[in-house]
């Protein structure tokens, strides 16, 4: 199944350990296709680092459904495994200094909670909580640069 459209929402990272040790993580998008005679908007998870998505990007997805349940009832669940025909998101979606970022921009959202957990944190002034979410997203120093200065409440 394919689903093309425009990325609208990137939700919050999930991870966690494995059973037979290692972590995962995974991440749900939600995609719009607006330029339908009825616009459809799905939500769909991406496993690990498989395929990088930002806000804004315009593209298709590959996906497999299935239907699992749970208490119950049944749920059905669409995970992205391919990605085709990216065209480049709205400017506002990623940082423009230094070049492109090797997978996907932070939120936001995402800038927020890494920058509260550094001022909630008395032992550590900040810079090594900055550090993992610049390795995290493969950020360059005048990216982290751009997003403090946007970013930043003060």
């Amino acid at each position: 199944m394919q689903f093309t459209g425009t990325v609208t929402h990137a939700l919050e990272v999930k991870s966690g350990e494995k059973k037979a040790g290692g972590t995962w993580t995974s991440q749900d998008f939600v995609m719009s296709d607006m330029a339908a005679q009825y616009p459809k908007s799905i939500v769909f998870t991406v496993w690990g680092d498989k395929i990088a998505l930002i806000e804004g990007e315009q593209c298709t997805v590959h996906l497999e459904g299935k239907a699992e349940e749970y208490n119950g009832k049944w749920y059905n669940k669409l995970q992205a495994w391919k990605k085709e025909g990216s065209a480049a998101p709205a400017q506002a979606a990623a940082p423009s200094t230094g070049g492109t970022l090797s997978k996907k921009a932070p939120t936001a959202e995402q800038w927020a909670k890494c920058i509260a957990t550094v001022d909630g944190d008395s032992q550590d002034p900040g810079n090594a909580n900055i550090e993992k979410f610049k390795k995290a997203f493969e950020l360059t120093d005048a990216q982290v640069a751009e997003l403090q200065s946007k970013l930043l409440p003060f």
